[in-house]
């Protein structure tokens, strides 16, 4: 029998080529020797169209029979005729043999034993078939046909076939098909130590970002099933391995089953509709809450495997009637009301809570509860009579679980519900759970805010054992600013001035003021009393600050400055605090300072007790010069007083903080307070005037300063320079610099000015 006789029959009996194969067996055999012999010389450059044909048909009927690959020598004829072929084809008349060929090609790799994989010429193969291969869909497609079928074998990948992946990856994402994308990456993370490390990224970013993307627009897709056997691969990969790959694995995988977790709704459904069609579908949504579970400390990653096998199995049942008792019923509504939505009605989840918790008798494990305590919260907001009931039973086995966070979540519903319902000891806990998470904070800054919950803060503050806790509390009473806790704060103070760790906070939480005016004087006295044996720098500036705000309120009795000086001590430390405190310290000392001055010389208090302060020293430092302009107005304050003002400057500095002020007066914006510090210094001192470089220091000015109204200050401390060296016998006058003087008063054009300067410089002349 010859082969065009062979197709023949086989045309001849197209229903029953099975039955003519049987009866035929041996002649047809024969038939498959004689043609794999002759396949070296099938070559379509060699044959016409139609002989290539009828060798071709004839190849491809016996490749569906056992007989041929229990052959390796019929297997290896085939592949090489496939190959040779492929390399032969020139003309685009050929063109359509090339598609064939591949997917033949693919059809006999599937095939093949295990046992004869290390017989198969990889190179060559790779190496024809990225010779075929182009932009086809249907190419790229049969050459991934032809991936899949070598990724069974366990064989080195030759050196050549990064380019061929490279290809078949870029046709793939061009024409954006997914499940052919999906079956690539599967091979690719077979194969990742064979694979460019560049490719290897490229499928990860794919799988991990936009793979879950097409879930989630559509679930009822033919490439679903693809997609999610892919994650499933991938989560059944080292993490670290891939990571190596891709830094940011972990983090976009986490995001990767959040999406899938906001699908989970939409999986069930699909399971409910065909209970048996997709076990696929079974494992994914069981991958998914395991994934919840593991994020939410829930499971142990050790338990995976155990947890996974009774997912499976509960929700395999879920379509009974039992399961709704389930531990995983609770995980799996948990789960949805956080990511998706419920696929059961509220009140049969709150009902079944309800029946689980009085059979347990409260005797539930821990990532149960954590369920519960989440679940019910949400879910039970109308509050019904018998939704407060179960409200205050849940409330109490919470408290029984005290000291364990593992039975809350950040969920604002269940802070609110502790928050409003809850025992004092268990509002200290949730707020220490949600303080513990910076995260979180906006959301509990939020809920404090709504529910006016400020004063469980304070308790915390008063309670908490923890500085963590309490740093953090104080920040949020600091930006709530409430009222009516500024003032109960401030009520606190007197209790616990013995106790640091309570009175520091307190003090930190900016303590408003009484409306009571003798609960203030109090207040007052307790600072004052209190600020010398302050130690963090932070908690004196905030004391500073209130003591500051008590005198200023307290102004006009003059009791609010005995205070200060029934406690000799106090003064004085505020004092020596300013040459060795960081500069924001130094400020609010020195505002508490001035606003003491300045009440008693504003209201004229008689005051016996009087303090040197040493500003030289504390101006001269050089990380506070920038804040001369706040310091200077101390000095005409006290300079001008009408009564003994409380402090007074140290005179055996006033030579070096009138040199201080001196070069303090280069600066622009603090050039007239400059000069008129130094001519009160001058008229109180007046042997200033003839300290040496003073003449100097005017000619200076005198010359760079033109002469207009905003020079008053400058000509106001010339004057009076000049009617103090008047005042004296010559020989202790100092050199005047007359020249630059009068150039300086000429330059005014203001005849009164100069006729009196020239009077005054004939006088000390």
């Amino acid at each position: 029998m010859n082969l065009n006789s062979f197709i023949f029959c086989l045309d001849s009996h197209p229903t029953e080529s099975e039955e003519l194969y049987k009866n035929n067996r041996k002649r047809f055999l024969q038939l498959a020797n004689t043609l794999y012999s002759s396949l070296p010389n099938c070559n379509i450059s060699l044959l016409d169209t139609t002989n290539f044909n009828v060798y071709f048909r004839v190849i491809q009927y016996f490749s569906t029979k056992q007989e041929t690959f229990d052959q390796w020598m019929y297997v290896k004829n085939i592949i090489d005729f496939i190959l040779l072929n492929l390399v032969t084809i020139k003309y685009e008349e050929q063109a359509e043999y090339e598609l064939k060929l591949l997917n033949f090609l693919g059809d006999i790799l599937k095939r093949i034993q295990i046992c004869h994989a290390g017989d198969l010429d990889i190179n060559r193969i790779f190496e024809v078939i990225s010779l075929a291969m182009n932009d086809n869909i249907n190419k790229t497609l049969a050459v991934l046909s032809i991936l899949e079928s070598i990724a069974k074998f366990s064989i080195t990948l030759p050196n050549n076939s990064a380019s061929l992946v490279e290809k078949t990856l870029v046709s793939l994402f061009t024409q954006n098909n997914v499940r052919g994308i999906c079956l690539l990456a599967k091979f690719v993370l077979g194969r990742l130590s064979e694979i460019d490390s560049n490719i290897v990224r490229k499928i990860l970013e794919w799988t991990l970002i936009k793979s879950s993307n097409h879930i989630c627009e559509d679930l009822n897709t033919n490439t679903t099933d693809e997609i999610l056997s892919l994650i499933l691969n991938l989560n059944s990969k080292n993490a670290t391995e891939l990571e190596k790959y891709y830094p940011n694995f972990s983090i976009e995988e986490k995001t990767l089953w959040h999406k899938l977790m906001q699908v989970s709704d939409k999986l069930w459904y699909q399971l409910m509709k065909d209970h048996s069609a997709s076990e696929l579908t079974l494992e994914i949504l069981s991958q998914i809450l395991v994934q919840f579970l593991i994020e939410e400390e829930m499971m142990a990653p050790e338990n995976i495997l155990v947890t996974l096998a009774e997912l499976k199995e509960f929700f395999m049942m879920t379509t009974g009637a039992g399961y709704i008792l389930e531990k995983f019923f609770f995980y799996f509504c948990h789960m949805q009301l956080q990511h998706s939505s419920l696929v059961w009605e509220p009140q049969l989840i709150i009902r079944c809570m309800a029946e689980l918790f009085y059979e347990k008798n409260s005797k539930l494990e821990v990532p149960l509860l954590k369920s519960f305590f989440y679940l019910f919260p949400c879910l039970a907001t109308s509050l019904k009579p018998k939704y407060v009931a179960y409200s205050y039973d849940y409330l109490k086995c919470m408290d029984l679980q005290q000291g364990n966070p593992r039975i809350f979540s950040f969920c604002q519903e269940q802070l609110i519900w502790i928050l409003s319902m809850g025992s004092k000891s268990l509002k200290m806990e949730v707020l220490r759970y949600w303080l513990n998470n910076n995260s979180f904070h906006a959301v509990l800054v939020r809920v404090i805010i709504q529910g006016k919950f400020e004063r469980d803060l304070l308790d915390l503050l008063i309670e908490d054992s923890e500085d963590a806790h309490k740093k953090i509390a104080v920040k949020f009473l600091q930006k709530l600013r409430s009222e009516e806790i500024s003032k109960e704060l401030a009520e606190n103070l007197p209790l616990y001035i013995k106790k640091p760790n309570i009175f520091n906070y307190l003090l930190l939480s900016r303590p408003g003021l009484p409306d009571n005016d003798e609960k203030k004087m109090l207040l007052l006295e307790l600072m004052v009393v209190a600020l010398p044996v302050l130690r963090d720098n932070d908690v004196f500036k905030a004391a500073c600050t209130y003591t500051n705000q008590l005198v200023k309120n307290l102004q006009n009795r003059q009791e609010c400055l005995y205070k200060f000086t029934k406690y000799i001590t106090t003064l004085p430390f505020l004092l020596n605090s300013l040459s060795d405190v960081p500069s924001d310290v130094c400020d609010k000392i020195f505002c508490l300072l001035k606003t003491l001055v300045s009440v008693q010389v504003k209201h004229q208090y008689q005051i016996d007790e009087e303090v040197e302060i040493d500003l030289a020293s504390f101006i001269g430092r050089s990380d506070l010069s920038h804040r001369a302009k706040e310091y200077l107005p101390i000095i005409p304050i006290i300079l001008k007083a009408k009564t003994k003002p409380m402090l007074k400057l140290k005179e055996e500095s006033n030579l070096k903080l009138w040199y201080s002020i001196m070069e303090l007066t280069e600066e622009p914006d603090i050039q007239d307070l400059g000069f008129f510090c130094l001519q009160l210094m001058m008229i109180k001192y007046e042997m200033l005037a003839f300290a040496p470089s003073v003449s100097n220091f005017i000619a200076k000015w005198c010359y760079l300063k033109p002469c207009h109204s905003k020079s008053h200050s400058l000509s106001n401390f010339i004057i009076e320079w000049m009617k103090i060296l008047a005042r004296k016998p010559k020989e202790m006058r100092p050199a005047i610099p007359s020249t630059e003087i009068e150039s300086f008063v000429m330059r005014s054009g203001n005849l009164g000015k100069i006729k009196y300067f020239s009077k005054l410089l004939e006088l000390v002349h």
